[in-house]
């Protein structure tokens, strides 16, 4: 008997990405193995199934595979939700990442960071819930949570987002944000989400508008009506 690996690839612009997420889905759901990968662009035809060929034999549930910013070999990964393995990792890459000219801000403190990562293993309904990119040699390369908000209804926050130094500008932020934006819709189609953010031209092209700027701190607080997430597939 030989063994059948399935390996779904498609662009995150790609018309048949839904399809490919369903189809991903349903083949799991009855225990059969596949991988997903998810490329840069539309990525819909011969030249780039012949450029990305060679990455199609990494057996993860969802890597993403974008173009490298600088020109050097694009970066494979995985998506997956955070473990409790993670925390060394993504507590020290978070601490990191909020930390300017050597100084680390109280709430981004080391222990600060963990027991808010660690919460996520606390099943209730305002928990927060986190995601990580992690390498073929199991690096972890970005780390991001969300969740509801307690003070607000219906609203959901996108929050410590953290991308290491080595790979900023190759695509990690940005699929950490399309997959919680995904993960969301996946629960509600109503309400809103609200982030504060440096990368307002990212979040823009997501859909989020910016209802409010910190000058102090060079921060936008943007925001993206749940209902527009379809009507931004769409167009």
């Amino acid at each position: 008997m030989c063994r059948l690996d399935i390996v779904l690839a498609v662009g995150d612009r790609d018309p048949f990405l839904d399809n490919n997420r369903q189809l991903s889905e349903a083949l799991w759901g009855k225990g059969v193995w596949r991988a997903l990968h998810i490329w840069q662009g539309q990525a819909h035809s011969p030249k780039h199934w012949r450029k990305y060929g060679g990455i199609v034999r990494v057996k993860s549930l969802n890597p993403t595979e974008p173009n490298s910013s600088d020109g050097g070999r694009p970066v494979n990964f995985t998506l997956r939700p955070m473990q409790a393995m993670d925390l060394p990792d993504a507590t020290t890459l978070t601490v990191e990442n909020f930390t300017i000219d050597g100084t680390t801000l109280g709430q981004y403190a080391a222990t600060r960071v963990r027991e808010r990562l660690a919460s996520s293993f606390r099943h209730h309904e305002y928990a927060p819930r986190f995601i990580v990119a992690v390498k073929e040699d199991g690096e972890l390369i970005g780390v991001a949570g969300w969740g509801k908000l307690e003070f607000a209804s219906r609203t959901w926050g996108l929050f410590l987002s953290s991308v290491s130094r080595d790979y900023r500008g190759q695509g990690v932020g940005t699929a950490l944000v399309q997959e919680r934006l995904r993960r969301i819709k996946q629960e509600t189609q109503k309400g809103r989400i609200l982030v504060s953010t440096k990368h307002r031209k990212r979040f823009e092209k997501l859909g989020f508008r910016s209802v409010d700027y910190d000058e102090e701190l060079s921060l936008h607080l943007m925001l993206k009506n749940l209902d527009a997430l379809r009507s931004h597939r769409a167009s």
